[in-house]
């Protein structure tokens, strides 16, 4: 009788903590990133040098990705696979995260702000039947906490790249 209801007990356990990533992202929950670095030595022209190499590298398309840019300000919109873990990895397999990543210069510093989060999948049928395709606002917590920690790594991605990365001169 113990381990029947001590099989309940973990399994309520297991199903209320699942039940967090359910519920519905509070409307004031965080939904961008933003980091401001001091860039010591560094000139505008070499930090946005070092940022539109960044992007170049890391999209399909440069001239695709780049909403706007001047000499000061670059604005990116990108996406990439929607993070998951576990097993939610099987039904978020086709998800992306959209999000705008904007970058503005001055000399010796840098803004980081990444913003516009939204998630997209497409349409599709199984077993049982037709799902329509969607792209919009992320509506769950545990969504919402993977996303904000995925574009947290691209904003430090960034931040790396541009204070480490040195021209060689070969």
């Amino acid at each position: 009788m113990k381990k029947y209801w001590l099989s309940i007990f973990l399994v309520s356990i297991l199903f209320i903590s699942g039940c967090d990533d359910m519920a519905q992202a509070p409307v004031n929950a965080q939904r961008s990133v933003v980091e401001v670095v001091k860039l010591p030595g560094m000139s505008k022209q070499q930090i946005m040098n070092k940022v539109n190499l960044w992007v170049a590298e890391r999209a399909v398309n440069y001239q695709g990705v780049v909403q706007y840019k001047t000499a000061n300000t670059i604005v990116v919109k990108a996406n990439m696979q929607f993070p998951c873990d576990g097993i939610e990895c099987i039904a978020k397999e086709k998800w992306r995260l959209w999000f705008m990543l904007k970058v503005d210069v001055k000399p010796s510093k840098m803004r980081v702000s990444i913003s516009n989060l939204e998630v997209s999948w497409l349409p599709y049928a199984d077993s049982l039947g037709y799902h329509q395709g969607y792209r919009g606002p992320i509506r769950l917590q545990g969504d919402l906490r993977n996303a904000i920690s995925a574009v947290t790594q691209v904003k430090n991605s960034l931040i790396s790249y541009v204070k480490h990365s040195r021209n060689s001169d070969w």
